[in-house]
């Protein structure tokens, strides 16, 4: 294992359970009026460090668990077990969505307990899970808007060199946030940076030849001369320190007041999606796409195969056997015509936004594989 993820922070009360606990020994009764509340999120706190899992998934349980106990009235009595009921749970959850907050973080709050019900349970604190029947909120899909070729241009034209860099490989790779905050100089070169994703698990990530030029321009002539050994951070900001989450979101929102950009929120976020949309619909395979965002499944790949969909309507309205025909075109100039996606637009019919920024001549695979990228980078440091 490489390094560990950087720990993200929560507001908690002084008297909360916290990250370092001190555990208290575990009676033999299965009586949940008997297991202090607070001494049981401890251990299962030392338990979930026992498993490896990283300090990240660490702290999203614990929000959930430390949100649960206020609500349940940890203030005004000690809690127990007995405590960690249904119909408070329920409660709980009808009120965050009372106080407008999102599906998706109702849902969230609901898994992180769930996961602790089910984990007292099988470590024999209780006899069955209180919690069983508690439904997690089915979180309702959305379709993220993304950058127009032309917002990316402006973006990455309106951007000061720190975050112009960090643009630029949030767009060619398709990293989250956290991710790229985490790079060091020895993860870039060779065409590809080495990223420590969720869980800790580790990824290689290819990046193009626009990509590796800026990367070597920023290594040898923007970046601040401090922090050059390999282990230290890459993204660094004007006066030399690294740059952190909350410094890149603020800067992009900056940047997309200052572009007066509407209809899209500027975001890392939304950087990722455009990623995988135009990943998608330059024909790149999404089985690789996977693997580029690291995700686990094909759940939400599948998503942006979905949405990139669009373009197939654009195909067939040129390639409609029955339209060729009707028309007379010669089936070889078809052939030979370029690709719509990503290409020029066929004479005589107007470009739509589906077809992708025009470009000349053949159109260019993005991501070769590794055996046959024809760039690389030098690997810093």
């Amino acid at each position: 294992m490489r390094r560990s993820s950087p720990d993200s922070t929560s507001g908690r009360s002084p008297d909360s359970p916290d990250r370092h606990v001190h555990l208290t020994a575990r009676s033999g009764s299965r009586d949940p009026r008997r297991h202090r509340f607070d001494a049981v999120v401890a251990a299962f706190v030392a338990a979930c460090r026992a498993e490896v899992l990283s300090e990240r998934t660490i702290e999203f349980y614990l929000e959930g668990l430390n949100a649960y106990r206020t609500f349940a009235g940890a203030d005004d009595h000690d809690l127990t077990l007995a405590d960690v009921d249904l119909d408070i749970a329920r409660a709980w959850l009808a009120d965050f969505v009372e106080r407008g907050r999102k599906p998706a973080t109702v849902a969230a709050r609901a898994r992180a307990l769930r996961v602790f019900s089910h984990w007292i349970v099988t470590e024999d604190y209780v006899r069955t899970d209180p919690l069983a029947k508690l439904k997690v909120p089915t979180i309702p899909r959305t379709i993220v808007e993304t950058f127009t070729t032309d917002q990316m241009r402006d973006l990455l034209a309106a951007a000061p060199a720190p975050l112009a860099i960090t643009l630029r490989i949030f767009l060619d790779t398709g990293v989250r946030l956290n991710e790229a905050t985490g790079l060091r100089n020895s993860d870039v070169g060779d065409g590809q940076l080495l990223i420590l994703g969720k869980g800790d698990d580790e990824r290689s990530v290819p990046y193009g030849r626009t990509l590796d030029a800026a990367l070597r321009r920023y290594l040898t002539r923007e970046r601040p001369n401090s922090l050059t050994r390999p282990g230290d951070p890459l993204l660094l900001g004007r006066d030399g320190r690294p740059l952190t989450d909350d410094a890149i979101y603020q800067g992009m929102r900056r940047l997309g007041e200052q572009l007066r950009m509407t209809g899209v929120r500027v975001s890392p976020h939304t950087c990722r999606h455009t990623f995988a949309i135009t990943f998608m619909r330059n024909r790149g395979n999404v089985y690789a796409l996977q693997k580029i965002l690291g995700h686990t499944d094909l759940a939400m790949v599948r998503r942006y195969a979905e949405l990139a969909e669009g373009d197939v309507k654009a195909e067939h309205a040129f390639a409609s056997p029955l339209d060729h025909l009707a028309s007379g075109v010669d089936e070889r100039e078809a052939a030979l015509r370029p690709p719509a996606i990503g290409g020029t637009a066929p004479a005589g019919r107007a470009g739509t936004a589906a077809d992708g920024p025009r470009t000349s001549g053949p159109r260019r695979r993005r991501w070769p594989s590794s055996s046959s990228r024809p760039y690389g980078g030098s690997r810093a440091g």
